[in-house]
């Protein structure tokens, strides 16, 4: 897994592309791809506010570096169908959850539990 520094979506889709290439040259069969970014949108996205784009979002830009071998390995056990199943269920949840759901998640990663918690306290004394 690398973690990169901040950068734009476009900018984490052209970095991303590049190493695809340089894994799809070189360790073709042996490393897949996986990407997250704070503001990832998948092509086939119902808006820019869909929740189920959280599924690949993260507090900061990251490459996911998987073998292929322990993916397929992954995927036997649970079988190929379920996998799909899996993919299908996460993003009915997130849509079913919600975006405000979502994005409280997603800054819960940024923050301490406290700090949450003193954020209800605040907003609970002002009424909201």
């Amino acid at each position: 897994m690398l973690a990169l520094p901040p950068m734009t979506f476009d900018e984490f889709l052209d970095v991303a592309a590049r190493v695809d290439v340089e894994i799809d040259d070189r360790w073709r069969g042996t490393i897949q791809l996986a990407t997250f970014h704070p503001d990832y949108r998948f092509a086939n996205s119902e808006g820019k506010d869909d929740p189920a784009d959280y599924t690949n979002r993260s507090p900061f830009p990251v490459l996911h570096f998987l073998l292929e071998d322990e993916v397929t390995a992954a995927l036997e056990a649970y079988g190929r169908e379920d996998a799909d199943a899996i993919w299908r269920r996460n993003k009915a949840l997130t849509r079913r959850l919600g975006l405000r759901e979502m994005r409280r998640r997603l800054l819960g990663s940024f923050i301490s539990e406290e700090e949450e918690e003193q954020g209800r306290e605040h907003n609970s004394a002002k009424g909201e």
